[in-house]
């Protein structure tokens, strides 16, 4: 690949750990077309602009089972925060939800103040 292109693409290598994720499921995901890339002299290549974009959005994120052991509920209860209480702010990517931290302070905070109130 020219060097004019090196700084618009990355490498599988380079999505992964912008992604935190495992090597083989960033190849996975930019062969099956899940994020955004091209092939480029026979290889394929994340586009740089795109893949950042996804990880500034996923920044700050924590997973439901992290978050269920934060709040000392199930994961199934933090689902229902998510889905149906609304009291708890994430966002779902490539079927996994990311719950963004900031928000699981301020259910934690809400729920002490609650239970202050109730003593």
């Amino acid at each position: 690949m020219g060097h004019e292109l090196m700084g618009e693409y990355l490498s599988t290598q380079e999505t992964a750990e912008l992604l935190g994720i495992d090597y083989s499921t960033a190849r996975r995901w930019l062969r099956a077309g899940k994020l955004p890339s091209d092939k480029i002299a026979n290889r394929i290549f994340g586009r740089k602009a795109e893949i950042e974009c996804k990880a500034n959005e996923l920044r700050g994120t924590i997973s439901i089972e992290e978050t269920a052991i934060l709040i000392d509920r199930a994961p199934r209860t933090v689902n229902h925060l998510i889905i149906v209480d609304k009291k708890i702010t994430a966002i779902k990517w490539m079927r996994r939800w990311f719950v963004f931290k900031d928000s699981v302070e301020k259910y934690l905070k809400d729920r002490e103040d609650r239970e202050a109130k109730n003593v």
